[in-house]
């Protein structure tokens, strides 16, 4: 009997051709419906982080001593939000109006040393504006190491003694 088994030859699965059955309307139906709620769902998920983040950052700006409630703060924080909030959708894959003014004004280009270079050219969308490199004041001030010596520290306690030593 055991011989019986051994002499079975399958059918290579490889070549097992399985015929599709068109979506019904029904199923068509219900993928538009699942895409909708996910959509819904990652639009949730943003906007409440979007939201947290805000908060936090506008604590942080009060206890900077900002001026939030100027007209102004409340312009340049919509805008930021807005941009941060872009950035957000397009890690998701998802389209938002603030992706097109960062494709339109933003270019990447990459320094002398190797690190990417953001370049704002404000004159893409505001007539006779200048444009700014991000990190061009930050990249100098490293090279000189202006800060090395400005601050002084000097603690009123010994940073080598332990613990240890104080019980014996």
């Amino acid at each position: 009997m055991s011989n019986d088994k051994d002499n079975i030859i399958l059918f290579p699965e490889a070549r097992i051709v399985r015929k599709t059955q068109p979506k019904t309307v029904k199923e068509k139906e219900q993928e538009k419906i699942n895409e909708k709620i996910k959509f819904k769902q990652y639009k949730e998920f943003i906007e409440g982080n979007v939201d947290e983040i805000s908060v936090g950052l506008l604590h942080r700006l009060v206890d900077m001593g900002i001026r939030t409630t100027n007209e102004n703060f409340l312009r340049d924080l919509a805008m930021m939000i807005d941009c941060m909030r872009g950035l957000i959708y397009r890690d998701f894959g998802m389209y938002h109006p603030a992706q097109t003014l960062t494709d339109k004004i933003v270019s990447l280009g990459i320094s002398e040393n190797g690190p990417k270079k953001a370049k704002l050219e404000y004159s893409k969308v505001i007539k006779n504006a200048p444009s700014s490199k991000l990190g061009e004041n930050i990249e100098e001030e490293v090279d000189n190491q202006q800060y090395d010596n400005m601050f002084d520290f000097e603690p009123d306690f010994n940073l080598n003694d332990n613990d240890d030593d104080d019980k014996s």
